[in-house]
């Protein structure tokens, strides 16, 4: 029970620093670089937009500036498809894994206000 109850507690402390660095992030977007809090990675491609890390959480925030994509449309699809991606792996790795569909709900509910 002790171990459940520390999974919980890492899941809302990730969820709350995801919500909080993720909206300092969007909020600086059209700030230059100098004046932005958490400043974009340079990580050594171009390809999918600016990264950025905060408190050990790798945050992308996708976006076709160089053209790759042909439009910022399909750099939204792009990243979807990577995400989906990941999600396979980690439901292959971690077989057992379960989450309650409401929390995932109510999490996008917060990011957007």
């Amino acid at each position: 029970l002790s171990s459940l109850l520390s999974l919980s507690y890492l899941y809302e402390d990730f969820v709350r620093l995801a919500i909080f660095y993720g909206k300092m992030i969007i909020n600086e977007m059209d700030l230059p670089e100098s004046k932005k809090t958490i400043r974009p990675l340079n990580t050594g491609g171009i390809a999918g937009g600016d990264k950025f890390i905060a408190e050990g959480i790798f945050f992308k925030f996708n976006n076709d500036e160089h053209g790759i994509y042909n439009g910022n449309i399909n750099a939204n699809k792009a990243t979807f498809h990577e995400l989906r991606g990941y999600s396979t792996i980690a439901n292959f790795l971690l077989p057992n894994l379960r989450y309650h569909k409401e929390n995932q709900n109510n999490q996008r509910k917060k990011i957007k206000s």
